[in-house]
């Protein structure tokens, strides 16, 4: 399944049947939570939701549950990162491309704070699909049992502005190539142990003399736990890590133009190197007014305030940065003046019987494709060089070339554009080199984030935003994973 990005890959949606005859509907696949939520046609009469829902009115095997000695009778309140839905557990066949799951059960949302859940654009979130394991003796009750899916992957591209795959019922991935398999250290969620945390250069870099490059740079002596969330926008590392991070930024004077001089996140899982490269742990912030995804329009008769006040500004701009870690100093690009901001959260406080906490969110996925396998509870994973399709064995349908570094592919894109702009002249399809805001060209940018942002469009699972919630200056106490 090709999922496609929204907000520059802030998040990714696919497609998701509800009910008979299905209803389609957008979701997000959230290894952060293990419930089914969807936005229900009362949502929308109660005003918290607009856009495309599920009408249980409409379907045929619809029923509700209330469980006896229940005393909410189904009802249930789920918060994530992004707000809260409150809702009635129902049972309904629900479906993705040729699988079913009959009788499912899972929570129509009948009030939200949601922003996304009042966007009618086509991109429009209506569904969040948890995939996390649970604990074993609930297994069966999971949507992996009812729809007969042993493994899932998950890979996204470096360009965030490509599509990337959801893949079901993969090959056995000790057969393809995978690393692994790593055992999931979670009862609940998919966790991984971190060891050997690390700041680490290319050799190109090392050759290059780039400062500090000759030797690693050790991050952390510790051994921690990460749980791996494909619902997550973001990464989240212990305090100690972030502190070390503050320092890199400042040899290169916290200037996002350099960043052919900073280093990859290193770490082993089981022994096995995993590397981060900066282009998908620093962004640059977008344009794009901020929360344009969810403003809604002004009603008949009431004014527009035209202009705002500098507190004002600087008030919405702290509430689409929430959810960001800030560092010391500011972060800019010294050459375009834009903002650029590190995609990590606030460092948990919280730890855990397998000590401190942190999450791998959508960087890990934009360099490796990570299978999760449900039956043995384990994680493989297999590295990718920013396009998925050596591993999934697809370009996504809005492919851009020219962003990938692929000459030959970005060659005749430019082609195409020059038989259809013909008369802008031969020379247009070898001089569109260019700065990273100037579209198509045949040599990608090297030392400029590729990921832009939209402050508040990121997104947090229910488990992260969990976790956050709990941690504190003081430290949040000690939790089971």
């Amino acid at each position: 399944m090709e999922i496609k990005n929204v907000a520059h890959g802030s998040y990714y949606i696919g497609k998701m049947g509800f009910g008979t005859p299905a209803q389609e509907l957008n979701m997000l696949l959230d290894t952060g939570s293990d419930e089914i939520v969807v936005k229900g046609i009362e949502c929308i009469s109660s005003g918290g939701c607009q856009g495309r829902s599920y009408d249980h009115t409409m379907s045929s095997t619809y029923n509700i549950s209330a469980p006896e000695g229940d005393p909410k009778k189904g009802k249930e309140e789920v918060s994530y990162g992004s707000g809260d839905v409150m809702g009635q557990h129902v049972f309904d066949t629900i479906s993705t491309g040729p699988l079913k799951g009959p009788q499912m059960d899972f929570l129509e949302v009948h009030e939200t704070s949601i922003q996304e859940f009042a966007d009618t654009s086509d991109v429009a979130l209506e569904v969040v699909a948890g995939m996390a394991p649970g604990l074993p003796e609930y297994v069966g009750d999971r949507m992996a049992s009812h729809m007969e899916v042993r493994r899932f992957s998950q890979c996204l591209p470096q360009n965030a502005d490509e599509n990337g795959f959801f893949v079901v019922n993969d090959n056995n991935p000790k057969d393809n190539g995978y690393q692994g398999p790593f055992m999931s250290m979670g009862n609940y969620y998919w966790a991984v142990g971190i060891d050997g945390m690390r700041f680490d250069w290319t050799p190109s870099q090392k050759e290059a003399g780039v400062k500090g490059s000759d030797t690693p740079h050790t991050l952390s002596t510790k051994k921690f736990s990460m749980l791996v969330d494909t619902g997550t926008t973001l990464l989240s590392l212990p305090q100690d890590v972030m502190d070390e991070l503050d320092k890199a930024l400042e040899g290169i004077a916290n200037d996002c133009s350099k960043m052919d001089q900073l280093p990859s996140l290193a770490f082993e899982i089981d022994g096995t190197t995993h590397s981060l490269p900066p282009s998908t742990y620093i962004a640059e912030e977008s344009q794009q007014e901020s929360y344009s995804l969810h403003k809604k329009a002004p009603k008949a008769g009431l004014k527009v305030k035209k202009t705002q006040t500098a507190t004002e500004i600087a008030m919405e701009r702290a509430r689409g940065l929430k959810n960001l870690y800030y560092g010391k100093k500011r972060f800019v690009n010294s050459k375009t003046g834009a903002e650029c901001h590190l995609l990590f959260t606030q460092p948990i406080t919280m730890n855990s019987t397998l000590g401190e906490l942190g999450i791998l969110g959508m960087p890990l996925f934009r360099n490796y494709i990570v299978s999760f396998d449900f039956c043995s509870r384990q994680i493989y994973t297999k590295p990718h060089d920013g396009d998925c399709i050596n591993v999934v064995g697809a370009h996504p349908t809005n492919r851009e070339a020219c962003e990938d570094n692929d000459i030959i592919g970005c060659f005749f894109s430019n082609i195409g554009a020059w038989i259809v702009s013909f008369f802008e002249g031969f020379g247009s399809i070898f001089e569109q080199q260019g700065t990273a805001n100037q579209g198509p060209r045949l040599h990608s940018v090297p030392n400029v984030p590729k990921l832009k942002y939209i402050p508040g469009t990121d997104r947090l699972s229910a488990a992260a935003k969990w976790l956050l919630s709990q941690s504190t200056a003081d430290g949040g106490g000690i939790i089971e994973l």
